[in-house]
């Protein structure tokens, strides 16, 4: 039963899980988290999360019954390959005041998962009615929301596009070599694993390369990013490269539609943008020295990746921004 003094409460959900054959939502009261923190994960509280937990179909027809022909003209997306500088832009979105910004929520990453044998359209709904609730707890705020997926969201690209209409949406993109050797010097889960595949398969190159394992992995998943936004076209959607970041960032927060003034803004690369314990620490590049060792020996993988690279970039200039 509803806690009574929540029933005038703003809840908003932070997890989605799937008990035996129920879906459940977990709500909290936006207050107890720490948004300032460099990830979703991490703004949660260590104590018990869930402020309320409520069954998903119930959920839905409460959010359906409070909105109609929603629009998400206040709501920006970030899509971006893995290890390119896509936490640094949030962080310093963060810092300038404007917004409410989720990096890599799972209560979104983890959404298709979670539902992939429900029926197609409770995703797509699921996914508006969240981002739904966060946006219309930051309007309250007089704030925008910002949401940066994790590296694998390209994915559902299309599906997530078309279920925020009004929604601005931005790809991050890097060279391959500072990608490629960010991923193999530490290691996510998803390019330890053996390849299972994704809703695109294996590019044909990497199926005749003598690298095996996680550098071949982590070519799939660098050029299934890249390959995925080649050609697409949409009227919201920008590309924006790593090394335009610092320059372009009063371009990317005019894009969305921020109204501060560019001599107010704020750009800060110096420190380490993952940061989990809340503590600055001093940010180092990696070597010259290592990254060219790196692609010493790496070259069938990394000629593979930058194939895929300048196709892209033959098809979106290095900065695509369109206010």
């Amino acid at each position: 039963m509803r806690n009574a003094s929540l029933k005038n409460t703003h809840l908003v959900p932070v997890k989605i899980v799937k008990v035996g054959r129920f879906l459940l939502v977990h709500l909290a009261r936006p207050e107890r988290l720490q948004l300032s923190r460099g990830f979703f994960r991490d703004a949660l509280p260590a104590e018990v999360t869930a402020d309320r937990i409520i069954g998903l179909d119930q959920w839905l027809m409460e959010q359906k019954s409070n909105s109609s022909n929603m629009r998400f003209g206040d709501t920006c997306c970030i899509f971006h390959v893995a290890r390119c500088g896509s936490t640094l832009l949030a962080n310093n979105i963060r810092s300038n005041g404007a917004s409410v910004v989720l990096s890599e929520p799972a209560f979104v990453g983890k959404l298709r998962k979670i539902l992939e044998d429900q029926e197609p359209d409770l995703w797509a709904d699921t996914l508006q009615c969240m981002i739904g609730v966060w946006q219309s707890w930051a309007g309250l705020q007089k704030k925008k929301l910002v949401i940066k997926f994790n590296s694998l969201m390209h994915e559902n690209q299309t599906e997530i596009m078309n279920s925020l209409p009004g929604c601005r949406f931005l790809f991050l993109y890097r060279e391959p070599v500072a990608v490629l050797e960010s991923l193999l010097r530490k290691k996510p889960k998803y390019i330890q694993n053996e390849w299972v595949g994704t809703d695109l398969d294996m590019v044909d190159e990497l199926k005749e390369l003598s690298q095996s394992g996680p550098e071949i992995n982590a070519t799939q998943h660098y050029c299934n990013a890249i390959r995925k936004f080649t050609s697409f076209k949409h009227t919201d959607f920008i590309s924006v490269s790593y090394d335009a970041l610092q320059d372009q960032f009063p371009s990317i927060m005019t894009y969305f539609r921020f109204e501060t003034e560019e001599k107010d803004l704020n750009w800060e690369s110096g420190t380490y943008a993952k940061s989990r314990d809340g503590i600055e620490k001093a940010y180092i590049p990696v070597s010259t020295e290592i990254v060219e060792k790196f692609a010493s020996e790496n070259a069938e993988c990394l000629a593979v990746a930058q194939r895929y690279y300048d196709a892209f970039l033959r098809l979106n200039p290095m900065l695509c921004v369109h206010p």
